[in-house]
């Protein structure tokens, strides 16, 4: 993971956005099954930054980051913000993607 973490602390890789988006998504993945929750925290915030500006906030690769903002924040026992990040996503998701679609019904937890 050293080597990952290296790459995308590089400004031209960072240039490669769909690229980048990935390799952050995977790094977030792998520190929030080994427990490392605020570090996954962070990279979340950055990969849903990056996306409300190139996607949009509604896009729903931005929705799937939220609710795993959302999991992640669960798992730091921040149940608060989990609950008003679960509804924000929940209500985005119907809005966008209807209340009948899959992702919709799968992120209330």
């Amino acid at each position: 993971m050293p080597h990952v973490l290296f790459l995308l602390g590089e400004n031209q890789f960072q240039k490669q956005q769909d690229q980048y988006i990935y390799h952050i998504q995977s790094v977030e993945t792998c520190l929030d099954s080994d427990g490392r929750y605020k570090e996954a925290e962070k990279l979340l915030l950055q990969v849903m930054e990056i996306q409300k500006q190139v996607l949009r906030p509604e896009h729903p690769d931005t929705l799937t980051s939220m609710a795993n903002l959302a999991s992640t924040y669960w798992n730091q026992g921040r149940w608060t913000e989990t609950d008003e990040l679960e509804v924000q996503a929940m209500e985005a998701r119907k809005q966008v993607l209807g209340p009948e679609h899959a992702d919709t019904s799968t992120l209330v937890m």
